[in-house]
């Protein structure tokens, strides 16, 4: 059991926070689209506190972003709630509103003087306010009184610096002279105002506006003093405390500011947030001192629960325990407790982690202080909530390994949690997870048996708050990972394709799968994991009709096509035939009556092309050249690069460029060697000086792109060794394609020595 407070994470949190401590601390979470938590398995709900739900571990400042809300807004309606009820809901929430909020200083007078004297001038919508019918003229008075008080306290009140604050921003509470007549003022309201409501709003405002002077002492005193006045029993005084409890801690009474913020937080469920943020204990010395001025076993309690959320759940939990075990404050920082060593168990815990070791929960990770104390509770039987102890117990011994143990504990729960809905459905899930690790040969009969809690837990019709969808990725991933050391490497791709990369790269591996796919008599296991399996059999043969193409064995490549329907299909872009100067993909796709082709047709095309060279010789230089812009276009620099698209290659192009460049799998991609061949055989079948220009051109294109691809590209170099823009200055500098290329391509012209 940790004994003292550490420093050193105390600082942590509190630097991560960019707190100030004041009476209100404003918090910022993730959006709304964040989730709470990157891979866990243990749903706090099942501790039905809904009550603690923004306090379950999150990586956000809070538990779910669409239960979060701004502490102003939540402040501000509270406010406007306390005044309805002041005025026995006679004076509308919306006219409260707008007259609290939304009203300047001269309307608020105005007001004032149409109570005096109904003739005096007014506006419409101020006039209809529902305020100004209030039966007692006097209260409406003394509200609007204290309200044009309060407004001309706010520049000083509500300043906040914030981060965004340049030198040149003037601080109002710079003014002293202007803050110490709105505190003699108020103190003198304060005194002559008949109703204790606003009596004591008065004293707030008081309170506040000496914190904001840097009057901290004064503060405390004047607050103390006048403790008396607040008798409402409302959030007046939990907002006064919050200014109290700051002005201790810039004094560096921690003790006191801490214990205050309990307080609050304890007794008013509006600010419960806000005290929280504020609760920062720093020494065990200050600590203690908190505890110390508990005035009995609740207070203490409170305190505990807040350090257990902020710090140690675990230390605050055996506290607590000692005070009270049936108390309710366990269940929160038990549940919460789970989630943050789950963050130890649980590969991949965040969405930039490194690639871990395996998916089998690390059992050395698993808390053993927590393990032992969980079992403990659920041996003695006499907490709040016994089920959900065994429910930790069974979890936390499944994490360990010690499977009859968890069972043990599981059991107890399902009896004791009187047929909870989400708690049934976790304790599922657990004994799933539990029967995947102690999964250790294949046996039909488990397969059988797995089947179907799999199905079970990949269904939608959960209770939403159960992890299942971590729990289900982490069971296939986890069996995926089993049956691949026992050598089954398909039923290991089925269950999970990613963990494999290379396995397509291998084609005994595709004909594996597609003979499983084929497989008459399926098992229900097997008709499973194919459904899971996210590439089609049609998929499978366009891929290796694929890799085929990029081998440049064209009817071997049709011949798989034509082995299964559906496949080879995905269309092209544009005609993969043409080439310009500049490759312009985007002009290509936008090209009007273009020759449509698929992956089918274009290699038919290349095919058709390849032969007529040899049966037509006399027309070979355009045959060779047709093919050549073909091979050109289908690599990553031409405009019918698609060709390679396939899910199992991965569809986005930058993507492919930018990561796997150096992969066998994708070097054909950027292979222009092959089109290079076929531009020098057109050129070689040619007299015509132009066209062999053209071929030429095209040459040294391609002989750049294989510079472009290597790890030491060096443009420079790359065009002093190049024999194809030497080979073109030197052999066709008198043809006008010759021109059109100084014309449009830079590194030519840079080549040549001309500035344009």
């Amino acid at each position: 059991m940790k004994s003292k407070i550490s420093k050193k994470f105390l600082a942590l949190i509190i630097s991560a926070s960019l707190l100030v401590i004041t009476g209100i601390v404003l918090a910022c979470t993730g959006g709304e689209d964040f989730s709470d938590f990157y891979n866990s398995f243990f749903a706090p709900e099942t501790s039905n506190t809904p009550e603690s739900k923004p306090f379950y571990r999150s990586v956000q400042t809070f538990y779910s972003s669409d239960y979060y809300q701004d502490a102003v807004h939540i402040m501000d309606s509270t406010n406007i709630d306390e005044w309805k009820t002041f005025f026995a809901d006679k004076v509308k929430s919306k006219d409260l509103n707008s007259i609290v909020y939304k009203s300047s200083i001269g309307e608020i007078d105005t007001c004032i003087f149409f109570l005096r004297n109904n003739t005096f001038p007014i506006k419409s919508e101020l006039k209809s306010n529902s305020l100004l019918a209030f039966d007692d003229k006097a209260i409406s008075k003394e509200f609007l009184f204290y309200l044009g008080f309060a407004k001309r306290c706010e520049p000083f009140t509500t300043y906040a610096p914030g981060w965004w604050t340049d030198e040149n921003t003037i601080d109002p509470r710079n003014d002293k002279s202007a803050m110490e007549k709105l505190l003699v003022g108020g103190k003198k309201s304060m005194t002559v105002t008949k109703s204790p409501f606003i009596k004591e709003r008065y004293a707030f405002q008081n309170t506040r506006l000496l914190y904001q002077a840097g009057l901290y002492e004064d503060c405390i005193n004047f607050y103390n003093q006048n403790l008396n006045l607040f008798t409402s029993k409302n959030t007046i005084i939990y907002r006064a405390m919050g200014y109290v409890a700051a002005s201790n801690y810039k004094l560096r009474n921690f003790s006191q500011a801490n214990y205050l913020y309990s307080i609050i937080f304890d007794q008013c469920e509006a600010m419960k947030k806000i005290s929280f943020m504020s609760f920062h204990p720093q020494e065990e010395s200050d600590w203690e001192g908190s505890l110390a001025l508990a005035k009995n076993t609740h207070e203490k309690e409170v305190l505990w629960h807040l350090l257990g959320i902020y710090v140690d759940p675990l230390r605050a939990m055996q506290e607590i325990y000692k005070l009270n075990p049936k108390s309710n404050l366990l269940d929160l920082l038990l549940v919460r407790a789970v989630n943050i060593n789950e963050e130890y168990f649980i590969k991949n815990q965040d969405y930039w982690s490194k690639p871990d070791s395996g998916y089998a929960l690390r059992t050395k990770k698993v808390d053993i202080d927590l393990l032992n104390f969980s079992q403990r509770v659920a041996n003695e039987g006499n907490s709040n909530k016994p089920y959900l102890w065994n429910l930790v117990a069974g979890y936390l011994n499944l994490a360990q390994g010690s499977y009859k143990q968890s069972e043990k504990y599981l059991s107890k729960a399902e009896s004791a949690s009187q047929g909870d809905e989400l708690v049934s459905q976790q304790i599922r899930a657990f004994r799933i997870m539990s029967r995947i690790e102690q999964y250790t040969k294949p046996e039909s009969k488990t397969e059988g048996e797995l089947t179907k809690e799999l199905i079970w837990l990949g269904k939608e019709s959960h209770n939403p708050s159960l992890r299942s969808g971590c729990i289900n990725s982490w069971a296939l991933s986890r069996l995926s990972e089993k049956y691949r050391n026992w050598g089954d490497s398909v039923k290991a791709q089925c269950l999970d394709y990613t963990q494999n990369k290379l396995f397509y790269d291998n084609q005994e591996n595709i004909n594996a799968l597609i003979a499983l796919i084929d497989k008459p008599n399926k098992t229900d296991f097997e008709k499973l994991i194919i459904g899971l399996h996210p590439y089609s059999k049609a998929t499978l043969f366009t891929y290796k009709a694929i890799l085929l193409i990029y081998q440049y064995k064209f009817q071997e490549a049709l011949d798989m096509i034509d082995a299964c329907s559906n496949s080879g299909n995905g269309g092209l872009q544009a005609d993969p035939f043409i080439i310009h100067i500049n490759d312009c993909h985007d002009c290509d796709f936008r090209l009007e009556n273009k020759e449509v082709f698929s992956q089918y047709t274009f290699v038919q095309r290349l095919l058709e092309l390849q032969n007529k060279a040899i049966s037509d010789p006399k027309n070979a230089a355009q045959y060779y050249f047709l093919l050549a812009n073909g091979l050109y276009n289908m690599t990553y620099y031409g405009n019918a690069h698609n060709v390679f698209s396939s899910p199992i290659l991965g569809l986005s192009v930058g993507y492919i460029y930018n990561n796997e460049e150096k992969s066998p799998r994708y070097k054909p991609y950027f292979d222009c060697a092959k089109a290079l061949e076929y531009y020098n055989k057109a050129m070689e079948a040619s007299t015509d000086k132009e066209f062999k220009a053209k071929c030429c051109f095209m040459a040294a294109k391609c002989e750049q792109n294989q510079y472009y691809s290597t790890d030491e590209f060096n443009y420079k170099a790359s065009i002093r060794s190049g024999i194809y823009f030497k080979q073109l200055r030197d052999s066709y500098s008198k043809t006008k394609y010759y021109q059109e290329i100084i014309s449009e391509c830079g590194y030519f012209r840079k080549y040549v020595g001309i500035k344009k």
